[in-house]
């Protein structure tokens, strides 16, 4: 049922209504609420979350400003997992815009928002993430985000930038 109301919201996306639908979503000052709908008795609470992610995702498809600001807003909801789908659709759509929320999300949240931070700084193009990414590198001991941080490295080559992390101190 939510796919099939996933892709008919999606295939109304050029409406008016749909425009004007996602443009009051995003100007209403408490979005997590809207979107996290409280569960009606009988579901399973992971039904809630599944709900919310399903709407962050279909939100993410839509090419309209106003919901490329909610995923946006969104990549600082409370809920990781919330963060997780909103920063990967902003990778997906390689948004320039969230650069600066990209690198503070690399810094200081989980591993998995980490490694896509990195894997989104590496598609932005902007050599200048390349500081951040070795100040994370040298001390990420997750394997896997250091795989991320090590292929963002590769997608922005800029060598002269990245020796500055040989020359570091830290093994990482």
């Amino acid at each position: 049922v939510r796919q099939r109301a996933s892709r008919l919201f999606f295939s109304r996306a050029k409406s008016k209504e749909t425009r004007q639908f996602v443009a009051t979503l995003n100007e209403n000052n408490d979005l997590a609420k809207i979107l996290f709908v409280p569960s009606k008795p009988g579901f399973r609470p992971t039904d809630a979350r599944t709900a919310v992610l399903a709407r962050v995702w279909t939100l993410g498809q839509l090419d309209i400003a106003s919901a490329r600001a909610c995923i946006l807003r969104l990549l600082d909801h409370e809920d990781e997992s919330v963060r997780h789908t909103a920063l990967n659709v902003v990778n997906l759509h390689r948004s320039s815009d969230a650069y600066s929320r990209i690198v503070e999300l690399l810094a200081s949240d989980g591993p998995a928002i980490r490694r896509v931070a990195a894997e989104a700084l590496g598609r932005l193009g902007n050599t200048a993430a390349v500081p951040h990414l070795l100040a994370v590198a040298a001390d990420a001991e997750d394997r896997i985000l250091q795989h991320s941080i090590t292929y963002a490295l590769i997608e922005l080559a800029d060598p002269s930038a990245t020796r500055a992390g040989i020359a570091s101190k830290a093994p990482g």
